[in-house]
C-alpha cells in the first residue's frame, strides 16, 4: 500500500519542475483540480510543445488535424528572435512589440 509520503517522494523524483510544484500544491494542500485531455484549439505542432513538457497525455480533437496550413509560409510554427524593445501600454500592465506587429503585418 502506498503511503502519502511514499506517493509525494515518486511523483516529486519522476517529473520537471513544474510538475513538481504542481503536485506539491496538489498534494499537501488537497487542492481539487481539472486537466484538459483533449484540445481543440491549437495546431498540433503547438500541441506537442507542451506534451514535451506538462502535458505529456494530452490529445488533439480531430478537427484540429483537418485544419489547412497557413498559406504563404513553409511551416505552421516559427519562432523569431529580436531585440527590439516593448513599448508600455496605456494600462501601464500590457507591452507591446511594435517590431512584431510591423513584420507580422508584412
Amino acid at each position: 500500500m502506498w503511503t502519502y509520503k511514499y506517493l509525494k517522494a515518486k511523483l516529486i523524483h519522476q517529473q520537471s519542475t513544474s510538475e513538481k510544484m504542481f503536485c506539491t500544491m496538489q498534494i499537501e494542500n488537497r487542492i481539487p483540480y481539472a486537466r484538459l485531455k483533449v484540445q481543440h484549439r491549437m495546431r498540433p505542432q503547438i500541441a506537442d510543445l507542451l506534451r514535451l513538457s506538462i502535458y505529456k497525455d494530452l490529445e488533439d480533437h480531430a478537427n484540429v488535424e483537418e485544419r489547412e496550413n497557413i498559406v504563404g509560409v513553409r511551416s505552421n510554427l516559427y519562432f523569431i528572435t529580436h531585440k527590439e524593445r516593448e513599448d508600455s501600454m496605456r494600462d501601464g500592465k500590457s507591452k507591446v512589440s511594435w517590431f512584431d506587429v510591423w513584420t507580422t503585418k508584412k
